[in-house]
C-alpha cells in the first residue's frame, strides 16, 4: 500500500592502536569500541515532488561500550524518535525529531563523545545526559525546468527552515543550545547525466547570536 517498513539490527566493533592509561594495571591499553543497536521505520513512499515523506515514524536505539575497560569507561545509551507528517500545503512536509542520551559515568575516568547530534551551529560535546528536539519544514519551489546548454538542468529549489533545541548535562557545566535557520538546496542534473544531484548552503543562528554557514551536497543512493 505504498508503505516502506524495515527492522535493522546492527553491531560494530572497532579496534585502534590509540591507547589510554589504566591506573589499575599501571599500563596503557589499546582502545576498543563496541556499538550495538536496532532501528525500526515505517515510511509512506513519497512522490517525486515531495521532499519529506507524507507520513512516517522511526525509532533508533543504541548501546555503546568499551570492552575490557570497566575501570575507565561506562556505557552510553542513545534513543531517537522521528516522525513525518504533511505540511500546510500540497507537497510540503514536517519532520519532528526527538533524542535522549544517557551515559553511565559513576566511578569512571572517561566519557564517550555524544552520539546525539548538537543543534546545527554547535560543536559536538561530551555529556552525562542529553535531550534534544528539532523541527524541519520542507517546501519545494519548482523552477520551470531551466536548461543551461549541456552544462546543467535545474529542476527545483528545496527550502527547509528548521529550529533545534538541546540540553546537555556535562561534567563541569550544563548547557542550553538553541539555533534556527534554513537549508537551501538546488536540485539539478549536470552534463546530461541522469543522476540527480543537490547542492546548496545551510545558515543557522545560535542563541549566542553567532552565524553559522555550511556547504551542502547530496548524491541520492
Amino acid at each position: 500500500g505504498g508503505w516502506n517498513r524495515g527492522f535493522i539490527p546492527s553491531i560494530l566493533w572497532r579496534f585502534s592502536n590509540d591507547a589510554y592509561y589504566s591506573i589499575k594495571n599501571s599500563s596503557y591499553n589499546y582502545y576498543q569500541y563496541l556499538s550495538s543497536g536496532i532501528q525500526y521505520y515505517s515510511i509512506l513512499n513519497r512522490s517525486s515532488r515531495d521532499i519529506f515523506p507524507k507520513w512516517g515514524l522511526g525509532l533508533v536505539l543504541k548501546l555503546n561500550e568499551v570492552p575490557f575497560s570497566n575501570e575507565n569507561y561506562g556505557y552510553l545509551f542513545y534513543s531517537r524518535l522521528y516522525a513525518y507528517m504533511p505540511g500546510l500545503f500540497r507537497n510540503h512536509g514536517l519532520k519532528l525529531d526527538f533524542a535522549f542520551q544517557y551515559q553511565n559515568y559513576v566511578g569512571k575516568n572517561y566519557l564517550f563523545y555524544n552520539i546525539a547530534t548538537s543543534p546545527r551551529g554547535y560543536d559536538q560535546l561530551y555529556g552525562k545526559r542529553f535531550y534534544s528536539v528539532s523541527a524541519d519544514y520542507a517546501l519545494p519551489l519548482y523552477l520551470g525546468d531551466i536548461q543551461i546548454g549541456t552544462l546543467a538542468y535545474l529542476k527545483r529549489l528545496q527550502i527547509i527552515p528548521f529550529v533545534d533545541y538541546a540540553y546537555n548535562v556535562g561534567l563541569r557545566e550544563n548547557k542550553n543550545m538553541f539555533s534556527a535557520g534554513t537549508d537551501l538546496l538546488l536540485d539539478f542534473n549536470a552534463l546530461n547525466i541522469p543522476l540527480g544531484l543537490s547542492a546548496g548552503i545551510r545558515y543557522a543562528r545560535t542563541a549566542e547570536n553567532k552565524n553559522y554557514f555550511q556547504m551542502l551536497f547530496n548524491i541520492p543512493i
